[in-house]
């Protein structure tokens, strides 16, 4: 743009005699997220082909003086839609689905789309105030970075913590709470709503969108409240394009509650027990299990397989976030590397430097935890010991139910499906779901 190009404000200029340059310059815009107009104009006999481009962040010169002129457009940032749909005939359905945490994906001309477009369709139809939440927090934080603003939990949504007398917390209705008059109420990854969530979502008297798969597992305590339900609308059909996929195939002979054959499928495997490298663990994107023993077990064995000697962390150890703390913008389930070892380890807590895998661009954070949740009896804590601190875990084996609103390339999934009874078909579907590239099956898989 040095050459050919303007500036002035968040507006730049671009002209050139040759149309197929202009067209050129508009698609390499529109590819970094801005938007470019071509216009025409007919001087002296000759056509002059003009674009007006306009970048959010981006600037594109490196001429000093012509960058000195150009400032950033944040207050109205480049923002580009699908106008209309028209028919244009009849064929065969594909699924997309891609690999990327955010799961946007492009359609023809640098377009961004998601699934979550469908539940701002509606709210887009409807006169008033749409509430967007989700059970866990990093659902929530997914549902927000993909377009629904205000996404929160649902228990920051509809509930007020309340401090009892001894110290303790209880949650309870908010009257204030923005459900109340909401014209809809949107919630993701319901199958892990149960009944009492479900009945208090439905007090508020507004007509409530829920998405879900309801093959997935239940919560933690009794069942889904909205999944138990006869749903409106339910997809059932896979595509032929999806039926070729090894981890669909493997997921829905789960869910059909079909034995897993040792053998390949495609790039993923069903193993058993004993035959996986240590390489291959250490190698794979996450490691899923069934109970918290076995990971446990798991986050010790690999932290030695990587020369981790201190019981607590280390620099780059991978870590879970436990609980909640909206303060400090970490949610329960999500991932982070730790950016420096635990310092302060003679005291009860240690402060440590933690980075979101999530969202790799956002900035680190500082973070006290208590150092007996490393120790060998996390659970016997007493609660008002955890006040005033974040709460952690090493990260490198996740129990499944951990996992629910995640998803990996690479996945190992040691099978325990067998102790969840009722719900096995379920636990071993929804831990095959967490892959998106390839998983690894160890069958009758013990720690």
């Amino acid at each position: 743009m040095d050459t050919d190009g303007t500036s002035r404000g968040n507006r730049i200029g671009f002209s050139s005699s040759s149309k197929k340059l202009a067209e050129a310059v508009a698609y390499l815009t529109r590819s970094l997220g801005g938007t470019a107009i071509i216009s025409r104009q007919d001087r002296r006999g000759a056509s002059e082909w003009g674009v007006n481009v306009k970048l959010a962040e981006f600037c594109p010169f490196h001429c000093r003086e012509k960058a000195s002129g150009w400032s950033a457009s944040r207050k109205n940032p480049p923002s580009r839609c699908i106008w209309s749909i028209e028919p244009d005939g009849e064929e065969d359905q594909v699924c997309i689905k891609v690999s990327s945490s955010d799961r946007l994906y492009l359609t023809d001309d640098f377009i961004v789309t998601h699934n979550t477009t469908l539940a701002r369709s509606f709210a887009e139809g409807i006169s008033g105030h749409t509430c967007y939440a989700a059970f866990t927090g990093k659902a929530a934080l997914m549902m927000a970075r993909n377009g629904c603003h205000d996404a929160s939990t649902i228990h920051g949504l509809i509930y007020q913590v309340v401090e009892l007398p001894d110290g303790r917390v209880t949650f309870l209705k908010d009257p204030d709470s923005a459900a109340n008059g909401a014209a809809l109420i949107v919630i993701d990854e319901c199958s892990m709503v149960d009944e009492q969530i479900g009945r208090d979502l439905m007090s508020f008297g507004a007509p409530i969108l829920v998405l879900g798969d309801p093959a997935q597992l239940p919560p933690v305590s009794g069942a889904g409240f909205f999944t138990e339900a006869q749903p409106d609308v339910m997809l059932t059909e896979i595509h032929r394009q999806a039926e070729e996929n090894p981890i669909i195939r493997l997921a829905t002979a789960a869910r059909q509650g079909e034995a897993l054959g040792i053998g390949s499928y495609g790039d993923s495997r069903v193993v058993s027990r004993g035959t996986l490298e240590d390489e291959e663990v250490l190698s794979a994107s996450q490691v899923l299990v069934g109970k918290n023993a076995t990971r446990r077990g798991f986050n010790a064995k690999i932290r030695r397989l990587l020369g981790r000697n201190s019981s607590l962390p280390e620099r780059d150890d991978r870590l879970v976030c436990l609980r909640n703390d909206n303060q400090a913008g970490i949610f329960n389930g999500g991932l982070f590397t730790a950016m420096d070892d635990a310092q302060g380890r003679r005291g009860k807590t240690f402060d440590m430097v933690v980075a979101s895998d999530d969202f790799p661009g956002r900035p680190s954070i500082k973070v006290k935890v208590h150092r007996d949740l490393f120790g060998p009896a996390p659970e016997d804590l007493d609660w008002k010991e955890l006040k005033g601190t974040q709460q952690f875990d090493f990260g490198y084996a996740l129990t499944c139910h951990k996992a629910q609103g995640s998803q990996w390339p690479d996945v190992v999934i040691y099978d325990e499906s067998g102790i969840f009874r009722d719900d096995a078909r379920r636990w071993l579907y929804t831990a095959l779901t967490r892959a998106s590239e390839r998983v690894t099956v160890v069958s009758g898989a013990a720690a």
